[in-house]
C-alpha cells in the first residue's frame, strides 16, 4: 500500500495493521475503526448509495475497502504513476487512431468526390462550350435565313408588280384585239399600201398573200422602170397603172380569190387565240 495512506482521523497508517476505506464523498480516507462513525442509522439514511455521513468533510456518501476491488474511477488514485501513464498513453492512442481512421476515411470518400465533382464539371465546361458554338452557329444560319427571307420578299414585291404590269398589258392588248376587227385593220393601212388596179367596184382583201405579193412586186418595178406613167393622188382615191409586168387575170380581178384569203386569216386568228390562251 502506497506510504501517503493514513486515516485523516486519528492519523493511523496501514503498518500498523487493521483496514483501509475510501470514501466518495470527498475521497475521504479512515480506519476501520473510524469509518464504524460514519455509519448512519438505517432509519435516518436518505440515498441507499450514501449510508455514511464522512465525519471528514461533513458530506454523505459511501466507504470502499481500500483493495482491487475499489471502482475504477477510484482505483486509478491508487495506481503507480508509471502505469497510469502507460495506460493514459494507451488510451490516447486508441483515441488518436480512431480519429485518424476516421479522419483518414472522410478525406478518402471526399477525395472520391471532388475527382467525380472534378470530371462532372469538365463534362459540363465541354457541353457548355459545344452550346455556345451551336448557338453561334444558329445565330449565323438565322442571320443567313432571314437576309434570304428579305431577299425573297424583296423578289416577290418584284414579282406582283410584274405580274400586275403584265395583267395591265394584258388587258390593254385584249381591248386593242377586241377593238381591231379585220375590216378596221383594213380602214387603218395607208391607201399607199393599197393598190387600186383601177377596178374600184372589185374589192380585195389586205390580208391576201397574193395581192400583198403583187403590190410588193409593183412597188419595185414602178422604182425601176423610167417609161412608167406617173401617179396621179388624189384626197381619196389613189390611181394606179397597172404595168404589163405585173399579170392580173380575171379571177383576181373578180375578187374570186377573196374567200380563200379570208379563210386563211380566220385560220390564223383562231391559232394566236389558242396560242395567248395557253400563255396566260
Amino acid at each position: 500500500m502506497s506510504d501517503f495512506v493514513h486515516c485523516n482521523s486519528c492519523l493511523r497508517l496501514p503498518n500498523s495493521g487493521g483496514l483501509f476505506f475510501v470514501g466518495n464523498c470527498n475521497l475521504c480516507i479512515l480506519c476501520q475503526k473510524c469509518v464504524q462513525k460514519t455509519v448512519v442509522p438505517q432509519a435516518n439514511v436518505q440515498d441507499a448509495e450514501k449510508p455514511h455521513m464522512c465525519i471528514i468533510c461533513k458530506k454523505p456518501g459511501k466507504f470502499h475497502q481500500i483493495s482491487g476491488d475499489m471502482p475504477a474511477n477510484v482505483m486509478n488514485f491508487f495506481r503507480d504513476p508509471k502505469q497510469l501513464c502507460e495506460n493514459f498513453m494507451k488510451q490516447i492512442k486508441q483515441v488518436l487512431d480512431f480519429r485518424n481512421a476516421h479522419r483518414t476515411r472522410l478525406i478518402k470518400v471526399q477525395g472520391e468526390q471532388f475527382k467525380k465533382c472534378a470530371v462532372e464539371f469538365k463534362k459540363l465546361q465541354e457541353e457548355t462550350k459545344r452550346s455556345i458554338e451551336r448557338e453561334k452557329t444558329a445565330r449565323v444560319e438565322v442571320q443567313r435565313y432571314q437576309e434570304q427571307i428579305k431577299t425573297a420578299k424583296r423578289k416577290l414585291e418584284e414579282d406582283e408588280l410584274e405580274i400586275a404590269r403584265l395583267k395591265e398589258l394584258l388587258h390593254q392588248q385584249r381591248n386593242t384585239q377586241h377593238l381591231l376587227t379585220p375590216h378596221r385593220i383594213a380602214l387603218m393601212t395607208p391607201k399607199r399600201h393599197r393598190p387600186d388596179s383601177g377596178f374600184s367596184s372589185v374589192g380585195t382583201d389586205p390580208n391576201d398573200e397574193s395581192v400583198l405579193s403583187d403590190v410588193d412586186k409593183f412597188v419595185n418595178n414602178v422604182a425601176t422602170e423610167k417609161s412608167a406613167s406617173p401617179i396621179h393622188v388624189d384626197e381619196t382615191i389613189v390611181s394606179i397603172p397597172i404595168p404589163s409586168s405585173l399579170p392580173m387575170t380575171t379571177p383576181a380581178m373578180l375578187g374570186i380569190g377573196q374567200a380563200r384569203a379570208r379563210s386563211r386569216s380566220k385560220q390564223r386568228s383562231v391559232h394566236a387565240r389558242r396560242d395567248r390562251a395557253d400563255y396566260f
